[in-house]
């Protein structure tokens, strides 16, 4: 059981995009496997190490026995009995493997030799010890010694073993170091796809505008942890919010309508009354009060359009192609004796077969309000100019003493004015422009003229900078 939102009414941006791009739970996935690697990268070194300084510490204790018995060989048999046993352990291999090697010299000249060939750098006198290469390229552990003024002792070890054991140890990491990270890699990002697209789908019902209380797409709201619970809240808050809309919108149209209505029925009783004979004062106050029903019934139509334009934003269902350019001519044909008659010229470029997906009566009505307003404020002598560019990119504009800048970032609020506005405005006319371009995806804007008003319609998406 859920609230559900329908897919189709996803009004998705641009910048909700650019974030799913960037999500947090792709980079915590990301970050995780960044551990694991580092993790076991640091294991590994401390594995090694400790592993390396074992093996050094058994090498060391295994040569230095040696020495120590061959001291106390030399000791009691001569030179004689310690160069018969060298030859025998030479021979040898000990139980964990590793070969023994030995070299006698005695003033610099080899006794005994063997496969060690040439002295290494280490110094007798010093009893220096490490890591030297045999005559064949072998690795050993070393230590030489002297046994007295004129003869020096090496012990070497071979370590193959613990270098193939080093060498696995080291195959094994990179092993772990390439499958672990890319599992928690792959598990992370399997997680974080499902947190993203709960998140995803919140983000989507909380950011669209025309949400309703019709059942929701599941959003999982099911799922008993922090996201479910944002899923909820959110879900809860966005049905109440359509709910209290919805019952707005039907408040706000049934007052008009229930005002509207009488208003049209008292003008109806002061035409009758107008049209009885009788003072000249009285018929005129009756004609200023249909003057002022007509007014408030025009506010009411416009304020009624702007909310069903508003409800409706965005919403491209219901929406035909239309030529552009054809209604442009049309309405500018129509326009034509009201604009010599205020004093003004017409210039016209309009690109042939621009089309639009719309609804002509409403795109209609907004070109009109523009032309009307150019007509009103412009004033005489000047040009009011229509262009039309494919895109649809439309310009209606003029070049006479435009609008005030301390009122230009407000100009589509309702009821905005001039302080030259005429009397019986509303100043709703660009509200409403604004309310039909947004239901049908196109912006408008006021461009940056040196002289003049401008105002630019176009597609979302084209530069519209102002």
């Amino acid at each position: 059981m859920g609230i559900r939102i329908p897919a189709d009414q996803w009004a998705v941006t641009g910048k909700m995009d650019k974030l799913a791009r960037k999500s947090i739970f792709s980079r915590f996935a990301s970050r995780a496997a960044f551990i694991a690697l580092t993790a076991i990268l640091l294991l590994y070194a401390l594995t090694y190490g400790v592993t390396q300084t074992t093996i050094t510490a058994a090498l060391k204790s295994s040569v230095d026995t040696d020495i120590a018995g061959l001291a106390d060989i030399y000791a009691s048999g001569g030179e004689a009995e310690l160069l018969a046993r060298l030859k025998d352990r030479q021979a040898m291999v000990s139980s964990e493997g590793r070969r023994a090697h030995y070299s006698l010299a005695k003033k610099g000249d080899p006794i005994l030799s063997g496969a060690i060939g040439k002295w290494p750098n280490l110094d007798p006198a010093l009893s220096e010890h490490g890591y030297v290469n045999l005559a064949n390229g072998t690795q050993v552990y070393a230590r030489a010694t002297r046994l007295s003024n004129d003869l020096s002792l090496l012990v070497a070890r071979e370590y193959n073993g613990e270098s193939q054991l080093l060498l696995r140890l080291t195959f094994i990491f990179l092993i772990a170091a390439i499958l672990i990270p890319a599992a928690v890699w792959l598990v992370g990002r399997r997680a974080a796809a499902g947190l993203n697209r709960r998140v995803t789908a919140i983000n989507r019902l909380l950011s669209s505008s025309t949400q309703s209380a019709e059942p929701l797409a599941d959003i999982h709201i099911d799922i008993d942890d922090e996201v479910g619970l944002l899923a909820r809240n959110s879900a809860e808050l966005v049905t109440r919010y359509a709910a209290a809309a919805q019952a707005q919108r039907y408040v706000t149209d049934q007052v008009a309508h229930e005002i509207r209505t009488p208003l049209l029925h008292l003008d109806t009783r002061l035409r009758k009354m107008q049209e009885q004979p009788g003072d000249q004062f009285v018929f005129d106050g009756l004609k200023d009060g249909r003057e002022d029903i007509r007014r408030i019934t025009g506010l009411l139509d416009s304020l009624l359009d702007i909310a069903a334009s508003e409800a409706r934003r965005g919403d491209m269902s219901g929406l035909k192609v239309i030529n552009l350019s054809e209604l442009l001519n049309n309405i500018a044909d129509l326009y034509e004796a009201s604009i010599e008659e205020a004093g003004m010229m017409l210039s016209t470029d309009i690109a042939p077969n621009v089309t639009l997906a719309a609804e002509e009566m409403q795109i209609g009505r907004l070109i009109s309000n523009l032309i009307d307003n150019a007509i009103k404020y412009a004033g005489s002598g000047t040009t009011l100019s229509i262009s039309l560019a494919p895109g649809p990119y439309l310009t209606i504009g003029d070049n006479g003493p435009g609008i005030d800048p301390a009122i230009r970032d407000g100009i589509f609020e309702r009821f905005r004015r001039g302080p030259n506005s005429a009397a019986n405005g509303h100043g709703l006319g660009l509200a409403l422009a604004k309310a039909i371009c947004e239901r049908h995806g196109l912006n408008i804007y006021l461009q940056n003229n040196v002289n003049g008003c401008s105002f630019v319609i176009a597609a979302k998406g084209a530069d519209d900078a102002i």
